[in-house]
């Protein structure tokens, strides 16, 4: 593994997997996942349209019920027989999500210990035989072996392209684990509408592997799945998701000098942190 490899796989073992399922990632997976699923192919701008948008839809933390249901879905997941590759997994917040549009499921992560807990809360869950998760890394030189390639309808890799340096060689390689016809849906910071890490310190980038800490232009996304081979291909609108974190966290990671702050107690507040994000697909012909 590369040092940025490595330095990514020490910080989700030893600092996040343990943390990881907290009401910032909870909202903001919701959100993500309703954006996944309502992505319609048949929708795509024209390569023209795909410029840096001027204003995004707007979400806050604040308002995601995380037990809502899904009231729309794109006609691709209402057969409810999706077979899933859902790469850089984690914890599985997005596979929980996508869980009832799916037959089975398979994560795939770096981190032994987010593939421990995704299999942990899919056990809890009674979903094991659905869902499971293995500690498998494509980043490296080897193709996706017999087992994986070409076996899946649908392939999901969310907020982890900002961790990938080689994002075109990861690219090719889940459009190879896909199905004729399948598609490939990747979220990610969208380069302009803020993000998490812009404002971070390059070794802080580099201790938290962290190759592209600004994200993708819209038109970047798009021309990383059809140089992978994806045709359809589709981008959709910016949209902004307010967080609260610490006030740490906003000094390393807004350069706001004057955060909307939310005081929790006399000694204890919180600071508003606005990330842009993006969602691209296409298809495997």
């Amino acid at each position: 593994m590369s040092n940025s490899t490595d330095s990514n796989v020490n910080y989700f073992n030893a600092e996040k997997a343990h943390e990881y399922d907290n009401p910032t990632t909870l909202a903001v997976t919701k959100i993500i996942s309703q954006k996944i699923l309502q992505l319609s192919l048949q929708s795509s701008d024209s390569v023209v349209d795909l410029d840096q948008a001027s204003s995004y839809e707007q979400f806050t933390q604040d308002s995601v019920d995380i037990n809502e249901q899904f009231t729309h879905v794109d006609k691709f997941w209402e057969s409810k027989s999706i077979r899933l590759l859902d790469f850089a997994c984690g914890t599985g917040l997005i596979s929980e999500h996508l869980a009832p549009y799916c037959d089975s499921i398979l994560g795939l992560d770096i981190s032994p210990a987010m593939v421990d807990k995704f299999n942990h809360k899919f056990q809890i869950l009674n979903a094991k035989e659905k869902a499971h998760a293995e500690n498998v890394d494509l980043r490296l030189g080897t193709e996706p072996n017999d087992q994986i390639a070409g076996k899946y309808d649908a392939a999901v890799c969310s907020m982890a392209y900002h961790h990938i340096q080689d994002v075109e060689s990861i690219t090719k390689k889940l459009k190879d684990c896909l199905k004729p016809s399948g598609r490939l849906y990747v979220t990610d910071f969208l380069k302009g509408a803020g993000s998490f890490h812009e404002n971070m310190s390059a070794d802080f980038h580099a201790s938290h592997g962290i190759s592209h800490p600004n994200g993708f232009t819209r038109r970047q996304y798009a021309e990383l799945l059809e140089k992978a081979g994806l045709k359809n291909v589709v981008v959709s609108d910016g949209f902004q998701i307010k967080i609260w974190v610490d006030e740490a966290k906003c000094q390393r990671s807004s350069a706001n000098p004057t955060p909307e702050v939310k005081q929790l107690t006399k000694d204890k507040a919180l600071y508003a942190v606005k990330i842009g994000l993006v969602v691209a697909s296409g298809q495997k012909i």
